[in-house]
């Protein structure tokens, strides 16, 4: 939805028109609002991935349906108050990434600290847990999409898939 130039709510109410239940029954209402949140988070992924990424891909001749007449990034449609929250949130974990870190290495706590004296509730850890899989995740993605598009070298190296030393003999 994001690289189709389509805003936030207008994915959301294609997905509220599904006929086709996943779960075999009507989402709960909290289902919905994390169902939201998560793609919402990945659209705030993509803004601080893609930023130069405008609201219709560069071979459409239309906007997609529903998408704003103005170059805005998709990711400028989730609403207020979750950019407030999640922006930061997304941000640092862009920065562990671009630090080489790994998802098993990364720490609630330091991306995001629960305030002080106030702790989290079980469910706001684990809703924020998974949802900074979600945006390391979707930084994994892109990286993927790079390499196979030959755009970025992958990594590690690998012995013997290189360039030689420089002496003559190969980097294994």
């Amino acid at each position: 939805g994001c690289r189709l130039g389509l805003p936030l709510p207008t994915l959301v109410a294609a997905f509220d028109k599904c006929e086709s239940n996943t779960a075999n029954r009507p989402l709960l209402p909290e289902e919905l609002e994390l169902r939201e949140l998560w793609v919402s988070l990945v659209y705030l992924t993509l803004e601080i991935a893609e930023p130069a990424a405008a609201t219709c891909p560069p071979d459409a001749a239309q906007p997609q349906a529903g998408a704003p007449s103005v170059a805005v990034h998709p990711g400028q449609t989730v609403d207020e108050g979750r950019r407030r929250e999640f922006v930061p949130f997304a941000q640092a974990v862009a920065r562990r990434v671009e630090e080489g870190k790994s998802l098993q290495q990364l720490s609630l706590e330091d991306i995001c600290p629960a305030p002080a004296g106030q702790p989290r509730s079980a469910m706001k850890t684990a809703i924020l847990c998974h949802s900074m899989r979600l945006v390391f995740l979707t930084f994994t993605v892109l990286a993927e999409e790079q390499e196979a598009a030959g755009k970025k070298v992958a990594q590690p190296f690998i012995p013997g898939t290189g360039p030689k030393r420089g002496d003559g003999m190969p980097a294994w």
